[in-house]
């Protein structure tokens, strides 16, 4: 028997049944709360056979073991015992390794997790070990604020407090503060608080795009314009576990939208804190892995707009009907394929996609999730769900990020109802996609020779509705070698078969009725009829 993952045994003459309640009996109960087993409460039921045992109740499990035999009571005793030890033992050791390694090592000692071959790190390990085919190694080091003495375990001894911009300049983040001075805001990090302050270090600034360097330098030249620096600063004093999904910060454009991780990661506008609780006399310091700076007032629609090389997705948005859907939307993420994306398609395909809203409007979904997705928090494969109602297979590994087999280009552009990456092909789901293009994908390929000798190909690669009766190529490597030789190599005879197996239509399974008919095409003289079976599901005979 296992108890929840708890084995146990059981002498031949003891029966055991769930939901079954023999007398006298044990019942043994015990809660789930948050993947932790709380200690099990033993209850022994009367050993009246007319009284009932303890029915199941809300959010706890039952196993009731029974037995007519007394001499079994101890063992069964001795059994509950075992697994209300195992599962207490359960509860307690449900703190992550990293946690009890640091509490090994003293006071106030914290884990990093470090990336091999890079400078990236993390305020906490939360990659299992690799980071998108990276190894990855968890370093030990004094808490922020705390440092070594001599003769002492861990890191007992408690730094002095200074304000924020004199602790900013401690940590490394010195061009904060000279950028913060020169767009005159630094009183606020000297002499004013308490406030919350998300501080990137000196080396984040040598990676600024050219739209953050412009906006940093028009603060600075322009004092009547509020500094958007000031969107890193939050009033108050607001630890890493408080912080709330919308932060409101003292620049006027926009809130940050906060992300936490089951892993325990955090992320503001897709950005990993690497640093948290900072203490200062004035305030408290969080270290973003970038500058984090505000969006303004865009939208995922406009920053297609204003984005050079998005041109094609913006037209189809507002083709499809979409641009005023995305505004109303939020938490969303888009993958937009660039211009030279959408020209590596055939034209032919592109120009009926464009005449074709209801198509269009399907394809643009598929771009679409409707929740947050930043590149910067993958470590490895994981799904997403679309607007369209399909999934997006997420994979990453030394050369890039991907997206189905899309490469994702510029990433984690932050707007005010989302995220916008590029990616470098658009992406097709199958109800978008021609019955031909299908087949191919799939690997059909015999059905796929048949269509093309037959001269009917074209007639699928056309967006008008058909439904295909498609034999697997197994079926087709079961003829014998001089009938399958004949259907692939004489058009009359491929037209004949293959049209049999085309109806015209949508024609659905979940519509589907026993004995309906349907008329092939160019067979009018001809009926297929469709058989529904309780095991097989709908069958087509002829």
């Amino acid at each position: 028997m296992v108890v929840d993952g708890f084995p146990a045994t059981a002498p031949n003459n003891f029966p055991i049944s769930l939901g079954l309640h023999f007398r006298p009996c044990i019942a043994m109960r015990f809660r789930v709360v948050d993947s932790r087993y709380t200690p099990p409460l033993i209850e022994v039921c009367s050993s009246s056979f007319e009284s009932p045992c303890i029915k199941d109740k809300a959010f706890s499990r039952n196993i009731t073991m029974c037995t007519k035999y007394y001499d079994t009571f101890i063992y069964c005793i001795a059994v509950i015992f075992a697994v209300y030890t195992t599962a207490t033992s359960a509860a307690v050791n449900t703190e992550p390794w990293w946690k009890k390694v640091a509490e090994k090592q003293g006071p106030m000692v914290c884990a990093e997790e470090h990336v091999t071959g890079s400078d990236r790190k993390f305020s906490i390990p939360w990659t299992g070990g690799s980071l998108c085919g990276s190894e990855t190694i968890v370093r030990f080091s004094c808490c922020p604020g705390y440092e070594r003495t001599e003769g002492e375990r861990g890191c007992p001894l408690v730094k002095p407090l200074k304000n924020l911009a004199e602790t900013a300049q401690e940590i490394g983040a010195s061009q904060f503060v000279k950028q913060a001075d020169q767009s005159g805001i630094l009183p606020l990090l000297t002499s004013r608080g308490a406030y919350t302050v998300f501080v990137a270090r000196d080396k984040a600034f040598q990676s600024l795009t050219k739209e953050q360097e412009k906006a940093l330098n028009g603060s600075k030249k322009s004092r009547s314009r509020p500094s958007v620096l000031l969107y890193t600063i939050v009033e108050g004093r607001v630890t890493a576990e408080e912080l709330p999904n919308s932060l409101s910060t003292l620049y006027r454009e926009g809130a940050a939208s906060v992300t936490m991780y089951p892993s325990g990661l955090i992320a503001v506008n897709c950005i990993p804190l690497v640093a948290t609780n900072i203490e200062a006399t004035n305030g408290i310091i969080h270290v973003t892995e970038s500058l984090l700076l505000s969006s303004g007032r865009n939208t995922i629609t406009d920053l297609l707009v204003k984005t050079p090389g998005l041109s094609t997705t913006a037209t189809a948005l507002k083709r499809a009907q979409l641009s005023n859907e995305l505004r109303d939307k939020k938490a969303l993420t888009f993958f937009s394929p660039t211009d030279e994306a959408w020209e590596s398609l055939p034209a032919p395909f592109v120009e009926a996609l464009m005449e074709d809203p209801n198509s269009l409007k399907v394809l643009l979904q598929y771009h679409i999730v409707n929740s947050v997705w930043c590149s910067r928090v993958m470590s490895g494969a994981t799904e997403l769900e679309t607007l369209e109602g399909s999934k997006l297979q997420l994979s990453c590994n030394e050369t890039g990020q991907y997206v189905n087999e899309a490469r994702i280009l510029e990433k984690d552009f932050t707007t005010r109802n989302g995220f916008l990456h590029q990616i470098d092909s658009v992406l097709i789901p199958n109800r978008v996609r021609s019955l031909a293009e299908y087949l191919e994908i799939h690997g059909m390929t015999y059905f796929l020779k048949l269509v093309d000798v037959s001269g009917i190909f074209t007639l699928l690669t056309r967006q008008a509705p058909y439904t295909l009766f498609v034999p697997p190529d197994e079926a087709f490597e079961a003829l014998s070698n001089e009938t399958l030789s004949d259907i692939l190599s004489q058009p009359s005879l491929a037209r004949t078969v293959a049209s049999f197996h085309v109806v015209s239509g949508r024609q659905l399974t979940s519509n589907t009725i026993d004995g309906q008919q349907l008329t092939p095409l160019q067979s009018q003289d001809q009926t297929l009829r469709l058989r529904i079976h309780k095991k097989v599901g709908a069958e087509l005979i002829k």
